[in-house]
């Protein structure tokens, strides 16, 4: 079976579910965290 579309890859779909855990868990985080610590670990989170 050939993958098509990136979103189809397993490892993909883990690192999506990865990311969302993350943007789910720091919304609930101090405002004077969120500012610089949540910025950098979104973004990593999307590297």
């Amino acid at each position: 079976m050939a993958v098509t579309r990136h979103e189809e890859l397993r490892v993909y779909r883990a690192g999506f579910r990865g990311a969302m855990r993350i943007f789910e868990a720091s919304k609930g985080w101090p405002k004077g965290e969120r500012h610089s610590l949540v910025d950098q670990i979104r973004r990593s989170s999307r590297a």
